[in-house]
């Protein structure tokens, strides 16, 4: 549903906001891992984490990968990914991220302070993703974060507002499609929501914005930028990917639907498809399955 500006009030206490969602992260987090500091003396399970070493290259794996998917052309975009013993691998900002090395990756603790620079020396700095990619591990104990900006994403910002306003969605939104199984949480019947947050100058800008969203929208794993792109996070690597492929082929589908004046966000009438089930039935004849 469209959220009014009295439910978005509600979040203006960014101090509020990060304890409420803090309570999300710890079902992330079990006895038995090192302590990484988290909030209430909580420590998380290094197992389902690589290595430093294997973070830096999996992250230059996966902007390749990215690269030829389309969403981190242009040096834009990107990916952060968790690693043991409480730190996190992030990618440099303005670089070509098809050609990246593992030794061009930055290390951060949980609070965000560089803990190792990049050991190839090159000339580079710290994502301006940064902020927002801590809100997704902080507030959420996500286990990789993705920053896509691919052009099914930033089309799916300019779809009309649900209601039929003239401003435009402040969520995008879909339902009963297959893929959409593949979103944590989500089943094909239920309708699926990603909150829209405008784009800023800055990228770090946005990061109250999209803490905002994170608490409005509770069941959301990613947040749309309009005019930009997207931010999506899953507990582990693979499942922050596996989601963003998801969520990339169902922007994809509503915008091209749209095209053809089909809604993707609303159910289809249970009327039109029994029709269209017997006028198919009735053209069919034994033997076709065969032809």
């Amino acid at each position: 549903m469209t959220r009014t500006s009295s439910s978005q009030e509600e979040y203006k206490d960014l101090k509020t906001l990060d304890w409420r969602l803090q309570h999300v992260a710890k079902r992330n987090l079990k006895p038995g891992g090192r302590n990484h500091g988290q909030p209430g003396g909580e420590v998380m399970d290094d197992a389902k984490y690589p290595s430093v070493e294997e973070a830096k290259q999996l992250v230059a794996e996966l902007c390749a990968h990215f690269y030829s998917q389309g969403w981190v052309s242009g040096t834009g975009g990107g990916i952060s990914v968790r690693a043991e013993g409480g730190r996190i691998v992030m990618a440099p900002s303005g670089v070509q991220k098809e050609r990246m090395h593992a030794d061009d990756m930055f290390v951060l603790d949980d609070a965000g302070a560089v803990v190792e620079a990049p050991r190839s020396g090159c000339s580079t700095k710290l994502s301006e993703c940064a902020p927002l990619f801590l809100a997704a591990y902080q507030l959420r104990g996500a286990g990789a974060v993705i920053h896509s900006h691919a052009v099914e994403a930033l089309l799916a910002t300019l779809l009309p507002a649900r209601d039929g306003g003239g401003a435009g969605a402040t969520e995008f939104a879909c339902t009963q499609l297959e893929m959409q199984k593949g979103i944590q949480g989500h089943g094909f019947y239920d309708v699926l929501e990603v909150p829209i947050i405008e784009n800023t100058a800055r990228e770090s800008e946005l990061t109250f914005a999209l803490r905002q969203a994170m608490g409005a929208f509770p069941k959301t794993s990613a947040v749309l930028v309009r005019r930009h792109g997207v931010y999506i996070w899953g507990d582990t690597w693979q499942q922050a990917k596996t989601q963003a492929e998801c969520y990339h082929y169902l922007f994809s589908a509503v915008v091209e639907a749209a095209k053809m004046g089909i809604r993707l966000d609303v159910a289809p009438r249970k009327d039109a498809a029994l029709a269209t089930f017997s006028t198919g039935a009735a053209r069919w004849r034994p033997g076709d399955a065969q032809q």
